[in-house]
């Protein structure tokens, strides 16, 4: 037997299988995003310790080239979200290279 090649589908995990895994329903899991997306509407930074922390923050107006139309595009001030990984996240992904 040879090694076997991880499909895309072996390469990410939906709602649901995280889920299963963590002995929760998928209802449960729902209803927690859900809450994580409620207080990012409202501005406030969600952290999550072994995982990271979600920040909002606002992209300013700014004109960008189009390649489309040949001439400059506004594009207006929004919102975004903001990641960043623990250092626990960091050292289990770090941890599993290093074994090999």
């Amino acid at each position: 037997m040879g090694i076997r090649q991880r499909s895309a589908r072996d390469a990410r995990a939906t709602m649901a299988d995280v889920a299963r895994r963590a002995g929760l329903m998928r209802e449960e899991a729902e209803r927690f995003l859900v809450a994580v997306v409620e207080e990012l509407a409202l501005g406030r930074e969600v952290r999550l310790p072994l995982l990271g922390f979600f920040t909002v923050r606002v992209q300013p107006r700014r004109t960008v080239c189009s390649s489309l139309f040949e001439r400059p595009i506004v594009v207006s001030e929004r919102r975004v979200v903001s990641f960043r990984g623990s250092k626990a996240l960091a050292a289990r992904l770090n941890e599993r290279e290093a074994r090999g």
